[in-house]
């Protein structure tokens, strides 16, 4: 009997179950951390820190709130009116994907010299 060849065929098998395991978790994740868009307020983009953090970037009528969310509790990082922060166009969400950090670095210096 040939036990490495069979060796190597389950350790391919157990590869490739992972992989599809990792695969369904990313998908399961966007399709259940998905953006919040109501009448009023809107999360504009989110960015992971780690599995358990976050910055978000929310429009509440015409100001834009940063807030920090852990696992245990959201804090108010800063705050700005639409016309300081400039425009953001919800309904067009998906150019502004990447641009997070550029627009937060902008104010934040804009901001604090």
């Amino acid at each position: 009997m040939n036990y490495d060849w069979q060796l190597l065929k389950m350790l391919f098998y157990f590869i490739l179950i992972i992989i599809m395991i990792v695969i369904f978790a990313k998908v399961m994740r966007k399709f259940l951390v998905s953006r919040g868009n109501g009448q009023y307020i809107n999360i504009v983009e989110s960015l992971y820190i780690n599995q358990k953090n976050s910055l978000s970037l929310v429009k509440i009528k015409d100001k834009i709130f940063l807030l920090g969310v852990g696992s245990d509790q959201i804090q108010k990082l800063a705050e700005w009116n639409e016309e300081e922060f400039g425009e953001i166009e919800v309904e067009d969400i998906e150019n502004y994907s990447g641009k997070f950090k550029d627009i937060l670095k902008k104010n934040w210096r804009d901001r604090n010299g």
